[in-house]
């Protein structure tokens, strides 16, 4: 089913939640999905948000649906490229301005699914600052960072936005503070430990690396719960052409997710998955806030839809008004998946 306004309005008129899993106008009874053996590149960068594709691998789910996974390591925006090119078939991505301006532009961009949020009680994106800072007290709550420099991952990006909403709590913006970037997770804990910034936008588990280090202490992790993180995007074109494969790739994804939600994300059994993917310990993993893995790839569309709001209200974005969601997001490959799976919890 692709969406279109009317879809969308009428789904607007059932309540003020943010969380929707988009659903045919009537029920149907589950079909068979055919099998169609493919091996398919997936892009990831290795992190906690990506633990549904490491779950559906390591546990055999999207073999048993006829799909040899090949993970390809990327970097963060370059994905959205290669899946236009479709030298990846799937791949994590999230509404920044790369994708947005991608889309504008005409490449074949196409959300599918959620693949990680932020939970609902405590961010997994977490705004840290020095703990030398707080322990003087010369930054003991977010509006003291007025002025000071802050590590970003990159201009434009998700963490960006992310970062905006943690300073909104301390009634700052991006231009109130000094951000520094680009710079990668793991540079932004070294720059704390040399304090050559005060503060950092530092997801899981850089968050606990850096308090575990005695360099960084949590400053907000509630500025930005329920966000979405990431999305599953295909190519269009390879959809239209081969759509039994995404299909199938939503059913093995959503069985992986449905197993964290059962045992959790910190179950012995789905830390020493994530463990062996992101080679991150096991106790670093168990003491990290993880994200959300939603069961039924439940897309947070209030939050997609601010973060193109936000783009363009930075000029980042090439056009001046807004793209309706039900031009880019297209869930009739997961209605078809959770058809032939059922909605958790059954």
């Amino acid at each position: 089913m692709q969406l279109n306004r009317r879809d969308f309005a009428s789904l607007a008129l059932l309540g003020t939640g943010s969380f929707l899993t988009f659903r045919p106008r009537r029920a149907r009874s589950a079909t068979e999905i055919p099998i169609e053996k493919m091996r398919v590149a997936v892009g990831n960068v290795p992190s906690f948000v990506y633990a549904g594709f490491y779950v559906g691998l390591d546990r055999g789910y999207f073999a048993a649906r006829g799909l040899e996974v090949e993970l390809v390591i990327t970097r963060g925006g370059d994905a959205a490229f290669q899946v236009a090119g479709n030298t990846l078939q799937f791949a994590g991505g999230s509404p920044d301005s790369a994708f947005f301006n991608g889309l504008a532009r005409g490449l074949p961009l196409m959300p599918i699914s959620s693949l990680a949020v932020n939970p609902a009680d405590r961010s997994s994106n977490i705004l840290m600052v020095r703990k030398d800072l707080l322990d003087t007290g010369k930054v003991t709550k977010v509006a003291d960072l007025k002025g000071r420099k802050v590590a970003n991952l990159v201009p434009g990006g998700i963490t960006e936005y992310l970062l905006a909403l943690h300073l909104r709590t301390g009634g700052l913006t991006v231009d109130d503070v000094d951000m520094i970037g680009p710079l990668g997770f793991p540079q932004m804990v070294d720059a704390l430990t040399t304090k050559a910034v005060d503060a950092a936008m530092l997801a899981e588990p850089f968050a606990t690396m850096a308090i575990n280090k005695g360099v960084g202490a949590v400053l907000d992790d509630q500025g930005d719960v329920g966000e979405q993180i990431l999305w599953i995007q295909t190519n269009r074109d390879f959809a239209k052409e081969h759509p039994n494969i995404v299909v199938n790739f939503l059913i093995g994804f959503l069985q992986a997710a449905r197993d964290i939600a059962r045992e959790t994300f910190h179950g012995p059994k789905i830390l020493a998955i994530v463990e062996k993917y992101t080679k991150v310990p096991a106790d670093i993993i168990a003491q990290a806030a993880p994200p959300l893995i939603p069961p039924n790839g439940e897309l947070n569309i209030k939050s997609i839809m601010a973060q193109q709001d936000y783009h363009l209200r930075r000029g980042k974005l090439t056009y001046r008004d807004p793209i309706p969601v039900a031009d880019f997001v297209n869930t009739s490959y997961l209605d078809r998946a959770l058809d032939y799976l059922g909605r958790y919890p059954g």
